[in-house]
Order: structure tokens, then C-alpha cells, then sequence
């Protein structure tokens, strides 16, 4: 009798494991997004960007402002992490701004944005 006790309750155990196995958070994926305040400026005027990342570790955001200039922020894997400076640019013209997240599998996302620097 005691032996078909056991035989039962350990399928029991069993079932509650997978239960509490199931309720584990998949891994968000992994994404960017940057933006400019604003877009459209005379050479020298100030442009506000964020960048807000979130996935699963992320351990770096890497902006590339187009004109010789790379801020990099490193963070110790979060599920979000947030990037906000401040840029001018000195040259009129078109910079393709891109920001690169990086999580710690090695996985990368990019999103950019367009700012136009005119003569004042």
C-alpha cells in the first residue's frame, strides 16, 4: 500500500513542477528606438536625442551622430536602458543618426533618425 502512495504523488509533483516551470518570463525581444528634438536646426543649435532600448541583457547602447562623433553607454544587462544627451552640429547639411543596442547573446537592433543643419 505504502509503495502505490508514493507511485501516485510523485506524478503529482511532477505536474506542479511544469506548472511553476511554465509561469517563466520569455526574454523580450530586443529593439530601439531613437529620436531627435528637433530635426531640422541652424548650424550650432542644440538637439536633445533619446535613445530607450529594451530586450533581454542589454549591456550597450552605441550612437553614431555622422560627423566623426560616437557616444557609447554601457550598462551591467538590464531589460531597459535609456541614453539622453545633447548635440550641435557645426556643418550644414543631411546626418543619418544611428543607434545600435547590443545584449549579451550578441544581438543587435538599429533604428535612426534624419537631422537636416541649415545656414542660419
Amino acid at each position: 500500500m505504502r509503495r502505490s502512495i508514493l507511485t501516485l504523488a510523485l506524478p503529482v509533483v511532477a505536474l506542479i513542477g511544469a506548472a511553476a516551470c511554465s509561469d517563466v518570463a520569455e526574454p523580450r525581444p530586443l529593439s530601439i528606438d531613437l529620436s531627435a528634438d528637433p530635426t531640422t536646426v541652424s548650424i550650432g543649435d542644440t538637439i536633445a536625442f533619446e535613445a530607450v532600448a529594451e530586450g533581454f541583457e542589454i549591456i550597450r547602447i552605441t550612437v553614431d551622430l555622422d560627423d566623426d562623433e560616437v557616444k557609447t553607454f554601457e550598462y551591467p544587462a538590464f531589460t531597459r536602458a535609456s541614453a539622453n544627451f545633447v548635440h550641435s552640429y557645426e556643418q550644414p547639411g543631411t546626418y543619418d543618426v544611428t543607434a545600435t543596442v547590443l545584449d549579451l547573446r550578441g544581438g543587435e537592433v538599429t533604428d535612426r533618425v534624419t537631422i537636416t543643419v541649415t545656414v542660419q
